[in-house]
């Protein structure tokens, strides 16, 4: 290894320059590479700051990071006059391995990046840049300043999806031809893609790939520290065992032929860890350490539009649904009505699956402990406004289950949530009573199919009606999804429904949805036992497409298949295949979440299981297998990303969330006096300290005590943090 080599592998931002390499100066805060390398004609590595810093301290610099003096000069066979190689000579000992056209996002060339070995050492390469002209670049190339390699290919892509970044165009090329999303910098690992260069990713959620080596982990680190403030999320992923020095290009999925080890990357991709808002992957420490589990650090979060409590408040961001939820009779639904309707496809989707689970009744079921899970939804459809055709969605899914199971579509489908008791009288049980003679007399037949799917066009009344005071419906729907007797506590004809088996498809605007659920409908449960989805308007069809030409009878010849199947009572089972990625998934889901939209994703779990059931058994399986589970998490994780679009950093609690509104707006902060005068002195000191440990839980505010303008007692101020 040469003495410029040494020098380059303890220095950050090296370009490549006519002159020689330039870097960042280790000896002073350097933002614009000044330090000057060049190898002399001895041998020696020429140092020089040009931006004035004295060469001892430079050393000394370069002393903390690992070099030695001795690194400066050649090795000891080397060390007799050597002339320096010329650009010809060099290009004769070398060969061009590849090239690759690196175009911006509209696809411009903006230059040619040629990797060149040497035979005589392959495991040595070298990188030259070319002009869009052809022309060998003589420093008119910045590395740090050229886009991302396949950026050309990102307007292609699906608004907000999942793209992993990777060091280098070779892994980039080997992820995309693999049908993983990918793009690579292009400035090598001792440089950082300028911010700008970034920002082709902006909205996206971004899955860092490093090279597992220190340098490789330290670029990815700077990478991910640009990232904040631009990509919507930022995951990490760990290559357990990879070799060092190993890329993505190394990994065996992406050079085999096995399609099953390319999905389970992709779907290790889908859940690697979340970095939280600051955190920055730690390069210092050696590849072991990293593959070890490696380290983080923190820093002050940059570049968003909010910052709170160390948390921060990213930017709503549509939640895009991955293809896998689109499979089997469900995904075949979506396709044959969706050229007919201006409605969302995710919203076809949710109705389908939860009209399946309500028409396929209690039969299947699932243990787990003690409690018996059955295939019964509570879905709402969020519009982000009154115009995002919620409900045309319904229209061909009724047709089509009509034509599947006429009995339950024409009788067992409800609207009007008002009170518990009226949904009860629903799924009610016989009614007997002793007449005079002391013999049981039929009073009411009650209702034999307890199968209930209720349809609410304007879910936001059955929320305001859950207000009034001694209203049941919130109790009762909670038991409703549970599958547990529903009954009323009254002395006079009472009600009493067994065995039900209630589902809700419901649909609502987002600012009804966050003006009508009450913080006590959070707390008590009822908005986690619903699965919210966000849809919205798809397209314009003035003449409403040509639904009368599609025929249904092969889609439900398959639903009436699967309902004849699931008939019955029976316990549903895990697949082998299936195991390993629930136990995974697990983890993730049963993860404590802050705020309304922990509130709202508390059952992550119990969701995605039910909804795996679900696709097993339109699939005609009684067990959930692979396949099924990862359909399940498909829809969980847009309906997570909805609640998270909907209902954003907000804390529940409707008093902290007024004053931290307010406190956002106040750089001066709030004293205690003005707090109170917010809620026009209607809260007690008690209920005042409550609201603060509520926020300072949460991390949301900054609490201080000080003497103000010669005042005997310190005032107490309350800052947004």
């Amino acid at each position: 290894m040469s003495a410029v080599d040494r020098i380059l592998e303890h220095v950050e931002g090296v370009q490549n320059k006519g002159n020689g390499f330039w870097a960042l100066c280790p000896a002073h805060d350097d933002h614009d590479p000044s330090l000057h390398i060049q190898e002399g004609d001895d041998g020696r590595a020429l140092v020089i700051c040009r931006a004035g810093c004295e060469q001892a301290r430079i050393m000394n610099a370069l002393k903390t990071r690992g070099l030695k003096p001795g690194d400066l000069f050649p090795d000891e066979e080397g060390t007799r006059y050597r002339p320096k190689a010329t650009r010809s000579a060099s290009k004769g000992r070398e060969r061009l391995v590849k090239s690759y056209a690196i175009r911006d996002e509209s696809g411009v060339l903006q230059g040619i990046h040629e990797r060149w070995e040497d035979p005589a050492t392959p495991d040595e390469k070298s990188f030259k840049w070319k002009l869009p002209n052809g022309r060998y670049s003589r420093a008119d190339i910045t590395p740090a300043a050229m886009p991302l390699y396949n950026s050309e290919l990102i307007a292609s892509w699906p608004e907000g999806c999942r793209i992993v970044l990777v060091e280098g165009e070779t892994p980039a090329q080997a992820l995309q031809a693999r049908g993983i999303r990918a793009v690579g910098t292009v400035c090598g690992a001792s440089s950082t893609p300028e911010r700008d260069v970034l920002g082709v990713l902006s909205g996206y959620e971004v899955i860092a790939w490093p090279d597992n080596d220190v340098k490789g982990i330290a670029h990815m680190s700077r990478c991910v520290e640009r990232l904040e403030g631009v990509a919507y999320a930022i995951r990490w992923f760990e290559w357990e065992g990879a070799p060092r020095k190993g890329d993505a290009a190394d990994h065996p999925a992406i050079g085999g032929e096995d399609k099953e080890a390319v999905r389970e990357l992709a779907r290790r991709l889908r859940v690697a860890r979340m970095l939280e808002p600051g955190e920055i992957p730690d390069a210092t420490g050696t590849e072991e350490s990293y593959a070890e589990g490696g380290r983080s650090r923190s820093r002050v979060p940059g570049g968003f539009s909010v910052v709170s409590g160390g948390r921060v408040e990213r930017e709503r961001v549509w939640p895009t649904m991955e293809e896998e939820a689109y499979r089997g009779i469900f995904g075949r639904i979506v396709e044959l009505a969706e050229a007919h309707t201006e409605g969302d496809p995710v919203a076809l989707l949710a109705s389908a699956v939860t009209a399946f689970g309500s028409s396929v009744g209690r039969g299947a079921y699932m243990q787990v402990g003690a409690t018996r899970h059955h295939p019964n939804l509570f879905c709402g459809i969020v519009g982000d406004t009154a115009k995002g055709r919620k409900g045309s969605t319904w229209d061909p899914v009724e047709h089509i289950m009509h034509a599947s199971d006429r009995r339950w579509m024409e009788h067992r489908i409800q609207s009007g949530l008002s009170s518990g008791e009226g949904l009860i009288s629903e799924v009610r049980d016989r009614v007997e009573t002793p007449d005079k003679d002391g013999k049981m007399k039929i009073v009411d037949l009650g209702v034999t199919d307890k199968r209930l799917l209720v349809m609410e066009g304007e879910l936001s009344q059955a929320l305001k009606v859950m207000k009034r005071e001694g209203n049941t419906l919130s109790p009762v729907l909670r038991n409703a999804w549970d599958g547990k007797t529903l009954k009323t506590m009254v002395k006079h004809s009472p009600l009493r429904a067994t065995n039900p088996h209630v589902c809700i498809l419901g649909h609502i605007t987002t600012g009804e949805l966050v003006k009508h659920l009450t913080e006590t409908e959070m707390a008590n449960g009822l908005a986690n036992r619903f699965v919210w989805i966000l849809a919205r308007r798809s397209k314009r069809l003035p003449f409403g497409g040509e639904w009368h030409t599609v025929n249904l009878q092969p889609i439900s010849r398959e639903i009436v298949g699967a309902l004849e199947f699931a008939a019955g009572e029976h316990r549903m089972g895990w697949a082998d295949d299936a195991r390993p990625l629930w136990m995974e998934a697990y983890d993730a889901l049963t993860e404590d979440r802050p705020g309304m939209f922990g509130a709202v994703t508390a059952r992550a779990e119990a969701q995605t299981l039910r909804l795996a059931m679900l696709y097993a058994l339109v699939d005609c399986s009684y067990e959930i297998r692979r396949t099924h589970v990862e359909s399940a998490l498909a829809i969980w994780e847009y309906a997570e990303e909805s609640a998270r679009y909907i209902f954003g950093d907000a804390i529940g609690d409707a008093d902290a969330d007024k004053v931290l509104k307010e406190l956002k707006a106040r750089e001066e902060g709030m004293t205690r006096t003005e707090i109170r005068n917010l809620f026009g002195r209607n809260r007690s000191g008690e209920e005042l300290d409550r609201i603060m440990e509520v926020l300072a839980e949460a991390g949301r505010i900054r609490v201080t005590r000080h003497r103000e303008n010669g005042s005997k007692k310190p005032v107490e101020r309350w800052y947004a943090a």
